[in-house]
């Protein structure tokens, strides 16, 4: 009963791609302008290729982590916009299946930005040896690992309409606390405890410890158990966001 609404709505997000051909470009150039002058400079001035993988494997992960909250946590405001939220609401289609949609089509898009970011590296002939497929698995297992943190934003949308800057401060403080520029072994202890808190610090170091040669079970234990814990919070609170917008009978966008 869900399937065909969840597919009519992933088959809406790419329709955007038809109304605006240049997101299409931007898909293709990005993973270049933001990667690959890391590593040429990197691969300039003499690092060795555990360095560069390192480097890459955190810019990667920072890419899936921003384009995953503002495409799904904050996309809500696409449609709060569009006008089109609050017919999906009296459908009646939940939030949790708008953003499950959300969250299946940015995952594709992704999955279409880090193989063109594989083709960036051969066009600079980066040498690296990176683990793809554990790579993209990690990836993926780290992007539902932040559900709470998407549907926290969510929320936030539903409840305050222009939540630009709560996206901004998340996508800037899980990005430097899971070590995605730096090791959290290198931050100062109260930091690095932090870090700790943070799912995505899990995948990045799993990755990390698979370039090493070395076993990736406990990262993963705890990248779940992190995530688990952050998406009961978030959800309670885009629950009672969503409750809250139904009882008001609008949106308030305009």
């Amino acid at each position: 009963m869900w399937l065909r609404p969840l597919t009519t709505l992933v088959w809406l997000e790419f329709l955007w791609y038809r109304g605006y051909p240049l997101r299409f470009l931007n898909l293709v150039l990005l993973p270049g302008l933001m990667v690959a002058p890391y590593l040429l400079f990197a691969q300039l001035y003499g690092a060795d290729e555990g360095f560069r993988s390192s480097v890459a494997v955190g810019l990667i992960f920072w890419f899936w982590l921003s384009n995953f909250l503002w495409e799904v946590g904050y996309g809500l405001e696409n449609d709060l916009e569009a006008g089109t939220l609050e017919s999906l609401l009296v459908a009646p289609v939940s939030v949790p299946l708008i953003l499950s949609a959300k969250a299946i089509a940015c995952i594709l898009n992704n999955l279409f930005v880090t193989v063109i970011l594989a083709g960036w590296f051969y066009l600079f002939t980066f040498s690296m040896d990176l683990p793809w497929f554990g790579l993209i698995g990690l990836a993926i297992l780290s992007s539902f690992s932040l559900l709470g943190f998407v549907m926290i934003l969510a929320g936030s949308v539903l409840l305050l309409k222009r939540s630009e800057s709560i996206g901004a401060v998340l996508q800037t403080v899980l990005g430097l606390l899971s070590g995605a520029t730096a090791p959290p072994r290198l931050f100062p202890l109260p930091i690095r405890v932090m870090s700790g808190l943070i799912p995505l610090t899990y995948g990045i170091a799993a990755v990390r410890l698979i370039l090493q040669g070395q076993r990736v079970g406990l990262p993963i234990v705890l990248l779940m158990v992190t995530g688990t814990f952050y998406a009961l919070i978030g959800h309670v609170f885009m629950r009672r966001a969503e409750k809250r917008v139904k009882t008001m009978g609008t949106t308030g966008e305009f």
